[in-house]
């Protein structure tokens, strides 16, 4: 029993399960409040609240991101069989609504930065890249089904999914940082918070794109060992992979900046 390999799929399927919590955190957070702050109100993020006026553009997100969740974890039990394709659709209208509301707040928000890049915050770039990875893979995974490219579209779903679970797994990052050097009471320092918002954007945002330069995860690295397949998908996957180095290097540059940023603030 022990000695069985979990498949993929399986594991994703829990992980899913297991980053539902900080999202219902922050959604009760708001049912109690009537305000969406991000971490639910932990040490200094209470003092970033979402204007008002936004309310409806977050619950918009966050209730079609929680949906997405569902489909996700329906898509990877069915592989493929009964009503995949329908639910595939459904995802898709999902994932658009979730994303697109996920801007305006963001630009209006105003949680401090400690890094900028050709006058862009490092939220801000996280965020685009996060929303495009996600939009690109999305539309690669459509175009590998209508090729009747199976194990192409699975690992081009398989990046969408990587994409899709940052956002919870630097939710944790967060909570542990912040418990760690003590930062959750009310009287937390500002700068200290946003050092651990930056830096678990950064290492959550590096671990994806590592992530998706494995062979379990990258359908752009099984698109190049083909033999077959159009000149033009393979130019393709050779400029995300480009892409994703680059990112690589940007976010290790963010992450060795922060690094020595920290003794500063203590």
């Amino acid at each position: 029993m022990f000695g069985k390999k979990i498949p993929l799929e399986t594991a994703f399927i829990f992980l899913f399960l297991f980053l539902l919590a900080p999202f219902l955190v922050d959604f009760c957070f708001y049912l109690q409040t009537n305000l969406w702050i991000i971490h639910g109100g932990l040490g200094a993020f209470r003092s970033w609240p979402i204007e008002s006026s936004l309310s409806w553009k977050i619950t918009l997100h966050a209730s079609a991101m929680l949906l997405w969740i569902l489909i996700v974890i329906h898509q990877l039990l069915t592989k493929g069989k009964g009503i995949h394709r329908g639910f595939g659709y459904a995802g898709a209208v999902l994932l658009l609504v979730g994303l697109g509301f996920s801007w305006g707040p963001l630009l209006s928000s105003k949680i401090p930065s400690l890094h900028h890049f050709g006058g862009v915050t490092l939220m801000e770039i996280t965020l685009g890249v996060n929303v495009l990875g996600i939009a690109a893979e999305f539309l690669i995974a459509l175009c590998k089904i209508g090729q009747g490219d199976i194990k192409g579209h699975r690992l081009g779903m398989m990046s969408v999914v990587v994409f899709t679970a940052g956002p919870g797994v630097y939710r944790y990052c967060v909570w542990l940082m912040t418990w760690a050097l003590g930062l959750q009471g009310a009287d937390a320092s500002v700068l200290q918070t946003t050092w651990v918002h930056e830096f678990s954007l950064s290492a959550v945002i590096l671990l994806v794109i590592c992530m998706l330069m494995l062979p379990s995860f990258s359908g752009h690295k099984w698109e190049l060992k083909k033999l077959d397949g159009g000149s033009g998908m393979k130019i393709l996957s050779r400029l995300m992979c480009v892409l994703y180095i680059g990112l690589v290097l940007l976010y290790s540059g963010f992450l060795v900046s922060l690094a020595f940023m920290w003794p500063k603030l203590t």
